[in-house]
């Protein structure tokens, strides 16, 4: 699993706004498929979630996790992964930001 830019903390003047988490992603061998997962913790307590998946390709490919906030001082985490992946399985993740608008 890769924590892809780990936890991004939030202030209180962030409460309610859209953030996204941009990045490109690619693979040695085309055809597994990618899991993006984007998570909003309030401490422990998991408070809001978005998912998504691509097919990686040979070739870079952007991705993109838009998300509102739910709760103000919360943490973010990004996380991609290939669930039960071939012996091999490889993917290369470059440039991932996070944009608060």
């Amino acid at each position: 699993m890769c924590d892809a830019g780990g936890l991004s903390e939030l202030g209180q003047d962030d409460d309610r706004r859209d953030v996204h988490r941009r990045g490109v992603v690619r693979a040695d061998t085309a055809g597994a498929i990618l899991k993006i997962k984007f998570q909003e913790y309030s401490g422990t307590t998991l408070v809001g979630s978005v998912s998504s998946q691509i097919t990686l390709s040979t070739s870079w490919q952007q991705v993109s996790v838009p998300y509102t906030i739910k709760s103000p001082g919360s943490t973010l985490d990004l996380r991609l992964y290939v669930a039960n992946p071939a012996p091999g399985t490889a993917f290369h993740a470059d440039d991932i930001s996070l944009f608060v608008s």
